[in-house]
């Protein structure tokens, strides 16, 4: 499976709350320039934000430059 299917399936896993942007969306709307890059803009709300941790957490991934706030 492609990674950018993974990080999908990785988004509605966790049902995080956003809006696919970028390449990937512009490829879904039909663009003829292909692109494996996945953007997405999440919605900031405490309960979101702990579903996107989780999820990066889940792949051992980290928010680069983001403090630490959710050490458990």
């Amino acid at each position: 499976m492609k990674d950018v299917e993974k990080q999908i399936r990785l988004v509605g896993e966790f049902q995080i709350d956003c809006v696919l942007v970028g390449g990937v969306a512009a490829t879904v709307h039909g663009s003829a320039i292909p692109t494996q890059d996945l953007d997405i803009c999440y919605l900031r709300d405490p309960g979101n934000l702990t579903k996107v941790v989780n999820a990066l957490r889940s792949v051992n991934a980290t928010l680069r430059g983001a403090p630490n706030l959710w050490t458990s």
